[in-house]
């Protein structure tokens, strides 16, 4: 299949880091493997979701090691993990807090983001790696939302903008991005606004709450889906300022 790219929208230009993450930028058209754009289904939504072919094949990249090297950089926005999935499916189940406009941290192909634009939201895809948001742009674009935009951010610098509802889903793997992500949302949520991370029960991931103590309170439950005739599971934090 031929993939016709509309251009991304511009990036938002109020946020000007001062450092950004080390990543391998790469056109749409040179993702190793290519592309596959398929079906799929979120909660009775069906989204056309362009994707790479095989991911795994982005952590060969020329360039990725030296990266990893400098800042931990790894490639991880062209998988759809589980995690990303059961967050979609809780953005079009449970009522979402007030407010008209939602951040999604760590977009990678935009899974989460386009199940809140179909909820009705405005969404800021971001991502440290321009190839994810170019790659969400699209995929907002040919399941015909329009409103969103993309914001290129590392979590180590603030954001001088504020929203009633975050989102991420898989974010919470490495205890070394706890202190900035606790940083990150103390800069952009809302008096009264509310975080949804989503995450495969890791050990790691609950040292997070002992991380945002006391400036917030988190509760964490647990959610589930039968979708694709497989059960799958995962926790979901829900962050609030104390």
């Amino acid at each position: 299949m031929r993939v016709a790219w509309a251009a991304c929208p511009p990036l938002l230009t109020a946020h000007r880091p001062r450092h950004v993450m080390s990543c391998v930028e790469l056109a749409l058209d040179a993702v190793p493997g290519g592309l596959v754009t398929q079906d799929h289904l979120v909660a009775g939504h069906t989204f056309r979701l362009t994707r790479p072919r095989d991911p795994d094949r982005l952590l060969d990249l020329p360039g990725v090691h030296e990266a990893n090297r400098r800042d931990g950089y790894m490639p991880y926005w062209g998988y759809l993990w589980p995690a990303g999935q059961l967050l979609a499916e809780t953005v079009l189940t449970l009522p979402l807090p007030p407010g008209e406009e939602v951040l999604e941290l760590g977009c990678g192909v935009g899974l989460v983001g386009l199940a809140a634009l179909a909820a009705g939201r405005r969404v800021v895809f971001s991502d440290h790696d321009p190839t994810a948001l170019e790659l969400a742009a699209h995929n907002a674009r040919q399941n015909g939302f329009e409103q969103f935009e993309t914001l290129r951010l590392d979590w180590r610098e603030p954001l001088s903008r504020r929203f009633p509802l975050v989102l991420g889903a898989d974010l919470l793997y490495e205890a070394r991005n706890h202190g900035p992500l606790t940083q990150l949302l103390d800069s952009t949520l809302e008096p009264g606004g509310v975080a949804w991370f989503s995450d495969p029960d890791r050990q790691v991931s609950r040292e997070f709450v002992r991380t945002i103590e006391p400036r917030f309170v988190c509760r964490r439950r647990r959610l589930l889906s039968g979708e694709g005739g497989k059960t799958a599971g995962c926790d979901l934090y829900v962050i609030e300022r104390a």
